[in-house]
């Protein structure tokens, strides 16, 4: 009876001892497995922003953009532009920063403003060639405009500073923005409001449902669908504290903001356009006392 306990008891401890190495193994996989995503997560916004500006700047969106038109919730961005130039430009020479397919290029050449484009994409260039082959188009490399000091009595940028994925490439824009601009001369912003990518809108041109867009803090990377033209965009979720902080960091003085909202009779049954604005248009002008280093 005693050699039976006896030879329980030993089965027990090697029972045991295969139990502890079991859990040894799995400890180390399961931490294995938990660095690995750890990792995955971390890595997660770069992949993913590569990613973004990959199918964003590709040339299938460049050539779908390129036949989208000035129309629908895109229209209002550009509705009160010519007011605005009307009032606080004087000259008619003018860079269009960042003019992608040309859209917003041939808007100002048709409002009789002598303008040049310019775009970091060589493939949305090329469309811009495409669609106006009398059009002069730049393309730029490296964020730096290749243009000399107070050169442009106006320099106008659509739909630019809310696809620049950090504070570090926004500081950049506005400051060759400000560099290019002359003495006397005027900046006019247009880019998203806090609303546009917002999950619950609903807007007659854009589709934003999408989880990315549910109560993005500053900086996240939000999605955009264009119905016109069936083009993804995936911009970011700048407030406009921030802008407004980018904005004065590089010299600009804010004159005005400007929030353009959809009204009766303009052929569009503007549904969200109607309550909040999409957009945020600003007006900027250089302080004098900031023209001294450009001199």
């Amino acid at each position: 009876m005693e050699k039976i306990v006896h030879k329980k008891k030993q089965s027990k401890r090697k029972l045991s001892k295969k139990n502890l190495l079991t859990i040894l193994i799995l400890t180390i996989v399961v931490c294995s497995v938990f660095l690995h995503k750890t990792d995955i997560v971390f890595n997660k916004k770069s992949i993913t922003m590569k990613g973004a500006f990959q199918e964003d700047y590709s040339s299938n969106n460049a050539f779908k953009y390129s036949n989208f038109d000035i129309q629908g919730t895109s229209w209002l961005s550009f509705r009160d532009v010519p007011k605005l130039i009307n009032k606080y430009v004087h000259g008619k020479k003018t860079l269009d920063f960042g003019c992608g397919a040309g859209r917003s290029t041939r808007f100002l050449k048709n409002i009789g403003l002598n303008v040049v484009g310019i775009d970091i994409s060589n493939e949305f260039i090329k469309q811009a060639h495409r669609i106006d082959k009398s059009g002069k188009y730049i393309l730029m490399k490296n964020t730096t405009v290749p243009i000399k000091n107070n050169t442009y009595d106006f320099v106008f940028s659509s739909h630019v500073l809310l696809m620049l994925p950090n504070k570090e490439e926004l500081n950049k824009a506005l400051s060759e923005m400000f560099r290019v601009t002359k003495k006397d001369g005027t900046c006019i912003i247009v880019t998203g409001s806090e609303k546009m990518h917002a999950f619950d809108e609903k807007w007659v041109s854009y589709k934003t449902n999408f989880p990315e867009n549910i109560n993005p803090k500053s900086g996240d990377m939000v999605k955009l669908f264009i119905k016109d033209c069936g083009a993804v965009f995936h911009d970011y979720n700048w407030t406009d504290e921030d802008y407004s902080k980018a904005i004065k960091q590089n010299g600009f003085e804010i004159v005005t903001r400007h929030y353009p909202l959809g009204k009766e009779n303009e052929g569009y049954a503007w549904i969200s356009e109607k309550r909040t604005s999409p957009y945020i248009l600003y007006v900027l002008k250089k302080p004098e006392e900031k023209l001294a280093a450009l001199n």
